[in-house]
């Protein structure tokens, strides 16, 4: 992946830490149909975690592959954290899947298998950056909620009478 890529997602982040669906151009938030409150009113993040999880997969696969260890230094803690962070806190403590968002397609509100890979995924990637940098704390509470996620995975989304992991569940409170 290019330098160019992580240098905009150090730029477009969130203060919170995720990615929207969509950017102009110029790195501006796009316009968006994802509602910011349910059907009942209340509050929720119109995203699709997947586009999160991905960045942190990526940037790790390229530090993987090329151990250019002063690029990421800049990015440690206004990208790698602040994204960790977020993805480690949203998520369901009965499932401990991650909560609701967007699909890839950007038709369908919940949990998706494929969104729960790119978490997991991105939280491993962020445990092995503060491993990598000396974090060992912070690397053991991501590697925790990835631990916790595959748990949630095998209980919840894998169907033992099909032999495969479904598409989608919804968590309902």
């Amino acid at each position: 992946m290019p330098r160019r890529f992580f240098e905009l997602c150090a730029r477009i982040v969130t203060k919170d830490g995720y990615f929207r669906h969509k950017y102009t151009p110029a790195g501006d938030p796009g316009s968006s149909w994802h509602p910011w409150v349910d059907a009942t009113g209340k509050p929720q993040y119109p995203i699709q975690e997947d586009e999160t999880g991905l960045v942190l997969f990526a940037l790790w696969q390229h530090y993987d592959r090329h151990r250019d260890f002063e690029f990421f230094k800049a990015y440690y803690r206004p990208l790698i954290i602040l994204v960790g962070d977020f993805l480690a806190s949203y998520i369901d403590p009965l499932t401990g899947l991650p909560q609701p968002s967007y699909d890839l397609w950007e038709e369908r509100r919940g949990v998706m298998s494929f969104t729960v890979a790119t978490v997991w995924a991105g939280l491993r990637a962020a445990a092995n950056f503060a491993a990598l940098y000396g974090e060992m704390t912070l690397a053991d509470r991501y590697r925790s909620v990835a631990d916790g996620i595959r748990q949630g995975t095998l209980r919840f989304l894998f169907d033992p009478e099909l032999n495969r992991f479904i598409r989608r569940i919804y968590v309902r409170a």
